[in-house]
């Protein structure tokens, strides 16, 4: 029951542009509950920037290209690649990211790539004359960060986290919806399990508190080291008058 609800959503509308990622996108739009202000309104996708001859394209192309533009752009990439390690001081290399490589998958046939529901069918065959049957064979199991032990039912829970998922911090800062963020912490709190869904809400209610309360409310609590404060007057004089 839960398969066929999860993924039972707009299977015949096979014309649309978006249809490999429209069950993902309905799923996660559902965590606009949690604002203060949801829209009832259903997501649209006709901003996403499409190729002029993107509805000649192969199926698959067609979901590649979405994945590349809305996923390993802007969220890999970016939340757990280039800006993450380069705040650390990290550069670094993505082989499978190569120009060239890219342009040489892309001229391959599609049931090259996906065979049916056997992802990564090509590289696989590379792998067998290096790898046992049992790694080519197993399951593949999701990334996923440990959001709910790590926040709560643990020893170690950070300070921050009652105080920013709180009744009154989240009346305070108005963005969320009190009584649905209460339900969510209790939930968690309790040990029950959290879907994958709430956990993203999770992360994104307490990310956003976290950017409320540093940026918003206590902004002006926050003074700069006065080398700080030297370098940006320094850059102010250097910088032409606008």
């Amino acid at each position: 029951a839960y398969l066929k609800a999860f993924f039972g959503n707009n299977l015949k509308d096979t014309a649309s542009l978006y249809y490999s990622h429209t069950i993902r996108w309905m799923n996660t739009s559902r965590i606009r509950r949690f604002l203060a202000k949801p829209s009832m309104e259903k997501p649209h996708f006709n901003s996403l920037p499409l190729p002029v001859k993107f509805a000649r394209w192969s199926p698959l192309a067609q979901a590649q290209y979405l994945e590349i533009i809305t996923f390993l752009s802007p969220y890999l990439l970016a939340a757990q690649g280039d800006r993450m390690i380069m705040a650390h001081s990290v550069e670094g290399r993505y082989p499978f990211l190569d120009n060239h490589l890219i342009e040489y998958c892309n001229r391959l046939p599609a049931d090259m790539k996906l065979r049916v529901l056997q992802e990564k069918w090509l590289l696989k065959q590379l792998g067998k004359k290096y790898l046992p049957q049992e790694i080519l064979r197993r399951h593949k199991h999701p990334y996923r960060a440990p959001i709910q032990s790590c926040f709560f039912n643990t020893k170690n829970q950070p300070q921050y986290v009652k105080e920013l998922l709180s009744v009154k911090a989240i009346k305070e800062s108005n963005l969320f919806n009190p009584d649905a963020v209460y339900q969510l912490t209790r939930k968690a709190e309790r040990g029950l399990r959290l879907s994958e869904t709430d956990e993203m809400a999770l992360t994104a209610i307490l990310s956003t508190q976290l950017l409320y309360k540093y940026f918003v409310l206590d902004f002006n609590k926050l003074p700069l080291p006065k080398s700080q404060y030297i370098n940006i007057v320094n850059n102010e004089e250097k910088s032409p008058p606008h």
